[in-house]
C-alpha cells in the first residue's frame, strides 16, 4: 500500500454498493407504487455502472501491482475471482433452473409463470452461455435466465483482460489504457449511439469503460492529490450530483458519463470523513454492503416468486391483485404497490442473507481461506 496509508478496508464504498444493490433492485421491482414512479428508481439501472468502476478501483488496489511484478499469477488471479463470483451464479441458475421444471409437471405452473416453461428468455438453448458467463458478449443477445448475471459475465471477461495486461508491464498498461478508455467507448458510441444501456447486447463494452475509469482512478488516488478533509466537506455535493445524474442523463443522452460521476464518488468517499460517510458507517449500511453482490443475483429472483404468489392468491380470493394484469403491475393501489415492493426488498435481504453465508463464503474458501482486507466488487 502507501507510503502513509495503512492498508484498510474502505467500509464507506462497501456501503454504498450496497445502497447501489438496493437501487437497482427497486428498478426491477416493478409494481404499481409510488415508489416504481420515482425518477430516480426508474433510471436506476445507471448505478450497475457504479458497480464497474468500484471493481477497477478494488481490483487495481489489491492486484495490479502483484500481477504486474509477477507476485500473484493470472491463473491464481482469475481462480480468485471466479470463486468470488461463480458460486452464487450457479447456485442461482439452478433455482431458476429447478422453478422451469416444477412449473413445466405442476398443473397451474403455465398460469403462475406467465409464460411456457422453458420458453422465451428462459429456454434450454441460453444455458451453455450462462454456464460459461458469455452472455455478455453476444451483440444481438439477450438478457437470459438470471437477467442481472450479464454483468457478472462482463466482470470476468474483463477481469481476463485486465490480468493480461498487467503481466507485460508498461506496454500491457498502454494497452490496457487505449482499450477501456479509448477504444470501449469508440465503439459504444459507433455500434450503440452515446447510450450505456447495454446489457447482453455488448455489456462487456461497458464494463471495460467502468473498470478502466476505476483502475485510473487508482493510479489518481495513489498520489494523495487532495487532503482527506476536503473530500469530507465535498461528499453531499456529490452524492448531489450522482443523483441529479441518474435522474436526468439518460434524458438527455449523457449516460457515457456514468464512469466518470461515479468515478468521482467512489474518490470523494474513499476519505470516509464527511457527514454521509458518518451516516454509511452504520451497521445496516455496511449490512447491505456485505450482502451486496447476494442481494443483486437475487433479487429476480425473489421478485418472480412473489408475482407467482400473488398471481396464486389472486386465483382463489377471485380478487384483482394487479393494476394491469399484461405487465404484471402489482397493486390495486399505490400503497398496496409499495408494500408489495417493501416486501421485496425485505425477502431479498433475507434470502441473501442465506446465500452470503451458505453459497457465496464456501465458494471463496475453496481458493482462499484468509480474510479480504478490501469490499470486494460485483
Amino acid at each position: 500500500m502507501i507510503a502513509g496509508r495503512p492498508k484498510h478496508r474502505f467500509v464507506i464504498l462497501d456501503s454504498l454498493r450496497g445502497v447501489c444493490a438496493i437501487m437497482v433492485a427497486l428498478f426491477h421491482f416493478r409494481a404499481n407504487s409510488h415508489v416504481d414512479a420515482l425518477p430516480l428508481v426508474r433510471d436506476s439501472w445507471l448505478f450497475v455502472d457504479f458497480f464497474f468502476v468500484l471493481s477497477g478501483f478494488v481490483i487495481a488496489a489489491n492486484y495490479q501491482e502483484k500481477l504486474t511484478s509477477g507476485s500473484v499469477s493470472s491463473g491464481r488471479f482469475m481462480a480468485l475471482r471466479l470463486a468470488r463470483v461463480y458460486p452464487l451464479h450457479v447456485f442461482m441458475l439452478v433455482l431458476f433452473l429447478l422453478v422451469e421444471v416444477m412449473m413445466a409437471v405442476l398443473p397451474i405452473g403455465h398460469g403462475m409463470l406467465g409464460h411456457d416453461p422453458f420458453s422465451g428468455t428462459r429456454s434450454l438453448e441460453l444455458i451453455p452461455e450462462n454456464l460459461l458467463l458469455m452472455q455478455s458478449l453476444a451483440g444481438p443477445g439477450i438478457a437470459s435466465w438470471n437477467v442481472p448475471s450479464w454483468s457478472i459475465s462482463a466482470e470476468v471477461w474483463t477481469y481476463l483482460v485486465f490480468a493480461g495486461s498487467m503481466m507485460f508491464g508498461r506496454i500491457g498498461h498502454a494497452i490496457f489504457w487505449a482499450l477501456t478508455l479509448v477504444l470501449a467507448p469508440l465503439m459504444i458510441l459507433i455500434w450503440h449511439g452515446s447510450s450505456m444501456a447495454l446489457e447482453a447486447d455488448g455489456g462487456m463494452l461497458r464494463c471495460l469503460v467502468g473498470f478502466g475509469t476505476g483502475v485510473m482512478l487508482w493510479a489518481i488516488w495513489k498520489r494523495d492529490l487532495v487532503p482527506a478533509r476536503v473530500m469530507g466537506w465535498i461528499e453531499v455535493p456529490v452524492m448531489a450530483l450522482v443523483v441529479i445524474f441518474v435522474i436526468f442523463a439518460p434524458g438527455l443522452g449523457l449516460t457515457m458519463l456514468g464512469p466518470i460521476v461515479f468515478g468521482l464518488a467512489v474518490w470523494t468517499f474513499t476519505a470516509e470523513r464527511g457527514v454521509l460517510s458518518s451516516l454509511l458507517a452504520h451497521r445496516v449500511f455496511v449490512t447491505l454492503g456485505t450482502l451486496s453482490y447476494s442481494i443483486y443475483m437475487t433479487q429476480t429472483f425473489v421478485h418472480a416468486r412473489m408475482k407467482n404468489l400473488a398471481t396464486v392468491v389472486q386465483a382463489h380470493m377471485h380478487t384483482p391483485l394487479y393494476a394491469n394484469q399484461v405487465q404484471q403491475l402489482f397493486g390495486t393501489t399505490k400503497w398496496m404497490g409499495d408494500g408489495f415492493v417493501v416486501a421485496c426488498c425485505v425477502v431479498t435481504v433475507m434470502v441473501s442473507t442465506l446465500t452470503y453465508r451458505y453459497v457465496e463464503l464456501p465458494g471463496q474458501g475453496l481458493v482462499r481461506r484468509r480474510p479480504i482486507v478490501q469490499p470486494e466488487a460485483l
